[in-house]
């Protein structure tokens, strides 16, 4: 059996996925009962990208989230980057359900914060990896982090905003960082 969120196998008395976490047992049933015979047709990476990027641009819950941290922050001379950081990451926590499926290939398993920025780890699943590379994705996250005036507001802040990828069933990883000096 596979689990209908992500396509990973699992065994036939799992009740929740050890990829994603969803729950197996009502996912993988259609509205008559029965279990699919196969998991999802691949879908091309750039349908993801495009979830992705539609995901960013409409992270206006940043604004709410985000940009409160910001300018709460920055109007205190004492708050310091790592300060940012951790309270952006806390109220983007408290507010989003890991695992979150963004699109059919893609799914936002978490956010993190270090001392160079706030990391947002993503899974893709049921796409062709020969179409990703950093550098694909740098060129396309960079366009729309850029311009989305809460995100472009944390890196103005001196905070890298980070995207870790892992494609499900491969040791594939890719890692984009996006900086002020990108948006120039």
């Amino acid at each position: 059996m596979h689990c209908a969120q992500c396509g990973n196998k699992v065994e036939d008395e799992v009740k929740f996925c050890n990829k994603c976490g969803s729950s197996v047992e009502l996912l993988n049933k259609d509205v008559s009962g029965a279990a699919p015979s196969e998991p999802r047709k691949s879908k091309t990476f750039l349908v993801g990208i495009v979830s992705v990027l539609a995901f960013i641009i409409a992270f206006g819950v940043g604004k709410y989230i985000t940009q409160e941290a910001v300018s709460t922050f920055s109007k205190t001379e004492t708050s310091s980057k790592q300060e940012i950081i951790d309270q952006s990451v806390r109220e983007v926590r408290s507010s989003t359900v890991f695992p979150s499926a963004l699109d059919e290939v893609t799914t936002w398993t978490g956010i993190t914060g270090n001392e160079n920025g706030i990391r947002y780890q993503y899974t893709l699943h049921d796409i062709d990896e020969s179409q990703v590379s950093n550098l694909v994705l740098k060129n396309m996250l960079t366009l729309a982090v850029c311009q989305n005036v809460d995100t472009r507001s944390i890196l103005d802040a001196g905070i890298n905003m980070e995207y870790s990828y892992a494609v499900l069933g491969s040791s594939q990883n890719f890692f984009v960082s996006v900086s002020e000096l990108d948006c120039k």
